[in-house]
């Protein structure tokens, strides 16, 4: 699957902040959960590695999260309301 959807928002990258961490987050931004199954069909749910990215990745998975509402999820322990 190549070429960018008018859907995909942008995406960023993160790492692991522990010296011995080997871990490399990718997270894609989408305008919403349909415009993801509509660009990946079926197998929406399950990871997507390009050609040749198998032998360089030890581990991959794919979560989804709905941030319509913001990064702060009220209610969590520890965090204000």
């Amino acid at each position: 699957m190549s070429g960018r959807s008018p859907a995909n928002e942008g995406y960023f990258l993160g790492c692991g902040v522990a010296e011995e961490e080997e871990l490399l987050i990718f997270a894609s931004v989408w305008r919403d959960l349909n415009a993801v199954k509509e660009r990946f069909g079926d197998n929406w749910n399950a990871a997507l590695l390009p050609a040749g990215y198998g032998d360089l990745i030890e581990d991959c998975a794919v979560r989804h999260f709905d941030l319509s509402q913001g990064w702060h999820l009220p209610g969590l322990p520890g965090r204000p309301n």
